[in-house]
């Protein structure tokens, strides 16, 4: 029994980590456009995989990634839940979307401290926790608070 729950454990983590490398995927085929990719998250039907590219810390600061190695990943799942990678911990929880509209409940984490990159992790999950809706253009998920684009994921 724990070897099988060890295999799923490493079989995430490599999901997490290596695998959520910005990649579509709906039933094993590859999604180009952002025409496609909206209609499908709207339909709920689809996995979506970024990497983080930017996020307005606030007002007058934005931190690009990497920083300082670390690049946090974001997964949008079929199910209604979201799941990624914040740069020390994994974490997930539930999304709603509702045409441009997208709300992220407070995400459960790991509890790996990491002191060198926590600030990451504090950032994402607070930023996270503004998001009210969205577009996809230019391959990029821009997650927004009204009209201000807060966080940037790159669809690759």
């Amino acid at each position: 029994m724990k070897k099988k729950y060890f295999k799923l454990i490493v079989y995430l983590y490599f999901l997490l980590t290596l695998g959520a490398c910005s990649i579509l995927r709906i039933e094993g085929e590859s999604v180009q456009t952002p025409e496609e990719i909206e209609y499908l998250i709207r339909k709920d039907s689809i996995i979506l995989w970024c990497e983080l590219n930017y996020i307005k810390v606030n007002e007058f600061e934005i931190m690009y990634f990497p920083y300082m190695g670390k690049t946090p990943t974001l997964g949008l799942n079929n199910n209604g839940s979201y799941e990624g990678f914040s740069s020390c911990n994994s974490f997930f929880g539930k999304y709603t979307i509702d045409e441009k509209n997208i709300n992220f409940e407070s995400p459960t984490s790991s509890s790996k401290l990491c002191h060198e990159v926590m600030i990451i992790e504090k950032t994402v999950f607070s930023v996270l926790h503004h998001i009210n809706n969205y577009i996809i253009e230019n391959n990029q998920l821009l997650l927004k608070r009204n009209d201000e684009i807060l966080m940037v994921y790159d669809i690759k």
